[in-house]
């Protein structure tokens, strides 16, 4: 990748919480831009406690579990000098494999497990722990890394000759939301602290009491400062009471530099591997969404939502170009590969050759829409830019349809060329479009200042897709079992999902007709940059020219 690319990519991971980056790209990268961004080191220094931050603005605070303000504390506990180290290596692991070791050992078990730490030190740790005091330095981490991300996100949202026109709006559509859960953020760290409390209680219980006894004689060599335990804790919680969720894919590949090389090469690829498939999956997301909305919009049945087979009920139908029956898409491995595959997301067939035609785009917010649009036009000569004149809603659509070679995706002229299978006999048929646009984070930004001349008129609705927080989140989940094992089709799985499939905006055929006129002048006072042809071997024939299916970005 160009150094273009791993500025956006770095800037791209941080804002989104997701802090992992490949080690030539990281050295690369950090160096270049904390000079750039005064405040980028400081948000590194609290980096676990930033990442928590964006995924629970994400996520949405009325969404979050115990285990994300769980995850929360732990993170904020472990910038405390002095206890941060302590708490990282002692209690975060044992609430970390809590699921795993159950019944009547329970206590026995997790202490069993610091052989290797010092079981004196760790209990000794564990029953003096300050957590009052040590709350309250861990708010005051919190609300320090709330204060850095914001002013991270401010020096993201101003123009930039080094910063990507799309990572520009994404921070400056993430901003606003970011400020209102501060409050919701306090409240948080003090549930993770009260359930971590709860937690080592249990731990240190009546059971937790008497292994303590029987561990500090073994120990009392090695471990001089360990005393002899009292009486239990009568504020001790049942383990029934405790009901942890499944920990999330953390650690997929951690113990990689462990390994030898060969391993070590093989954990970077896997990584390669994920991160591909996180990109897809966002695309797989939005085409799911679509046919799950369109399918109760034209009333057909389906068998079961997240099935791997069904059977069609009714007479309507999602069928291929060439009209066999098709499910819909699901969060499955193997319907990624629709996600590039040719023609429109959705093909319904309703009966007496009347059809529906659906394109889905999934995008992080509008501001990335926006941004993305644009750094193609200005990098790729062959795309088209906009005229002047255009109001909010016609610039989207060109920004997301644009095709140059073929006209605007999902317009007449490039239906008629690229659905060849279906015969578009009536205008009951030709018209029936729809685009479905997908936005994970809410956001309010404009198209791209170089593009003067935007007119007041309708605008994009950018709020929030009901539901697509429950898809990705599964999404994250099916990935994780893949590469860890587990069942992916699982049906409670795809159950939590399957309340909600609806979308931020919709464009119709009318809309989508009158910026394809607008784009066809464009594209007459636009001479295009024709792509070298590469030689094709003789006992090849040529392909067919078909654009692939809009991807999502």
């Amino acid at each position: 990748m160009s150094l273009g690319d791993d500025i956006s990519k770095f800037c791209k991971d941080l804002i989104l919480g997701d802090f992992e980056q490949q080690p030539g790209n990281a050295a690369m990268v950090i160096g270049g831009l904390v000079s750039l961004i005064p405040v980028v080191d400081q948000v590194m220094d609290v980096r676990d406690v930033s990442g928590m931050i964006y995924r629970i603005n994400r996520k949405g605070t009325k969404n979050c579990s115990k285990d994300d303000w769980v995850d929360l504390a732990l993170a904020a506990f472990g910038c405390i000098p002095e206890v941060g180290s302590l708490f990282k290596t002692i209690i975060k692991p044992l609430w970390k494999s809590r699921k795993a070791l159950k019944g009547a050992l329970r206590g026995q078990a997790f202490l069993e497990s610091m052989l290797g730490k010092g079981k004196g030190a760790a209990i000794k740790f564990m029953k003096t722990f300050n957590w009052a005091g040590n709350t309250q330095l861990a708010l005051q981490q919190t609300m320090l890394a709330l204060d850095l991300c914001d002013q991270l996100l401010g020096q993201l949202a101003t123009p930039h000759w080094w910063l990507p026109a799309d990572i520009e709006g994404l921070a400056h559509d993430l901003r606003p939301e970011l400020k209102k859960i501060r409050g919701p953020l306090r409240t948080g760290v003090q549930e993770g602290s009260k359930a971590l409390q709860e937690f080592v209680t249990e731990l240190l219980g009546e059971d937790g009491y008497r292994v303590a006894q029987q561990l500090a004689g073994v120990a009392v060599g090695s471990t001089s400062g360990l005393k002899k335990p009292g009486a239990s804790n009568k504020h001790s919680s049942s383990p029934a009471q405790q009901k942890p969720h499944k920990p999330v894919a953390d650690k997929n590949v951690q113990d990689a530099k462990k390994k030898p090389s060969g391993h070590d090469n093989t954990t970077r690829s896997t990584k390669a591997v994920w991160a591909e498939i996180g990109k897809r999956y966002k695309a797989l997301v939005g085409e799911h969404m679509a046919h799950y909305y369109h399918m109760a919009k034209v009333k057909a049945e389906w068998q079961q939502h997240g099935a791997r087979t069904g059977k069609w009920l009714s007479e309507a139908k999602l069928v291929s170009e060439a009209g066999h029956e098709e499910t819909p898409t699901e969060l499955f491995p193997e319907h990624l590969a629709r996600v590039n595959q040719n023609g429109v997301d959705g093909l319904w067939s309703l009966g007496n050759e009347v059809y529906h035609f659906v394109e889905a785009k999934a995008y992080e917010s509008a501001g990335r829409l926006f941004g993305a649009g644009a750094k193609e036009i200005r990098e790729q000569k062959e795309k088209i830019p906009p005229p002047a004149g255009m109001d909010e809603r016609q610039m989207t659509l060109w920004f997301m349809l644009g095709q140059p070679n073929k006209g605007l995706q999902m317009s007449k002229d490039w239906l008629k060329a690229t659905v060849r299978q279906v015969e578009m006999k009536s205008d009951a048929t030709i018209n029936n479009r729809w685009v479905y646009v997908f936005f994970a984070i809410p956001g309010n930004s404009k198209p791209p200042k170089e593009y003067v001349g935007l007119r007041p008129g309708a605008t994009l609705k950018q709020g929030l897709a009901s539901g697509i927080l429950e898809h990705i989140e599964v999404s994250a989940e099916v990935g994780f079992r893949m590469l860890n094992g587990g069942d992916i089709y699982e049906m409670a799985l795809h159950d939590k999902h399957k309340a909600k499939h609806e979308y931020s905006d919709i464009f119709t055929a009318a809309e989508i007709d009158s910026v394809s006129e607008l784009f066809k002048e464009a594209k007459k006072l636009t001479p295009l940059k024709k792509a070298k042809e590469t030689p094709k071997p003789a006992d090849k024939k040529p392909s067919g020219g078909k654009s692939k299916r809009g991807g999502n970005a």
